[in-house]
């Protein structure tokens, strides 16, 4: 499914590069909450340690009386002072909620026509989901990059409620880039990702509802 000529060549190169840019905000957004994270752990520790010393300054002025009552009050107000700074801390490392996802209405076949170059989209023409056009062409050039091998299909297929789409691959490595990137697409724009195990890798579905 391809566009013949090189205005084809050069959408596909554009396609590719909105998605390296798309890793490459994904691999950001991981290693984000995982600094928060690890501050947030260090931050609950040091509020433990501020208290033990505003025990331990209490403690020092019981035992020794008045002569300990200026030391105490040091250690309180650094502590005060040490205090407000690891708020702040907690403040900054606290993750930043997602933009909302903009709403759309994308025909499936009509937006990955020209965009795969292999594989094969049996939705059939009316079918709608709310994901954009960029969205849904980010997603099948992650998976038809990283599983040059693998299977990759784009199908509608009747459920209980109504319709939903599959966009499934595999086999592909389990530890691919275009897993994470199915992964943090579904959670952005809805739908739900299984990874399965298949032919020494695994196989990856994103399950996304019709509009």
């Amino acid at each position: 499914m391809t566009d013949a000529g090189g205005g084809g060549c050069a959408a596909r190169a554009a396609l590719i590069a909105r998605l390296r840019r798309y890793e490459w905000a994904v691999a950001r957004g991981e290693h984000a909450r995982e600094v928060s994270a690890a501050v947030r752990e260090c931050t609950h520790d040091l509020l433990n340690l501020f208290q033990i010393v505003d025990l331990a300054s209490q403690q020092l002025v019981a035992r020794c009386g008045a002569p300990a009552a200026e030391l105490a009050d040091d250690l309180r107000r650094a502590t005060i002072e040490a205090r407000t700074t690891a708020d702040a801390l907690a403040l900054l490392a606290r993750p930043a909620a997602p933009p909302p996802h903009a709403p759309a209405r994308t025909l499936v076949a009509a937006a990955l026509r020209g965009v795969m170059s292999r594989g094969s989209v049996t939705a059939a023409a009316g079918i709608a989901v709310a994901w954009s056009a960029d969205e849904l062409a980010i997603l099948v050039i992650a998976l038809e990059l990283d599983a040059p091998r693998g299977e990759l299909v784009v199908r509608s297929r009747r459920v209980e409620d109504g319709e939903i789409v599959e966009v499934v691959c595999g086999p592909i490595e389990e530890g691919a880039v275009a897993v994470r990137v199915a992964q943090a697409l579904a959670k952005e724009a809805g739908g739900e990702v299984t990874v399965e195990p298949r032919g020494g890798g695994v196989e990856v579905v994103v399950t996304i509802a019709t509009v």
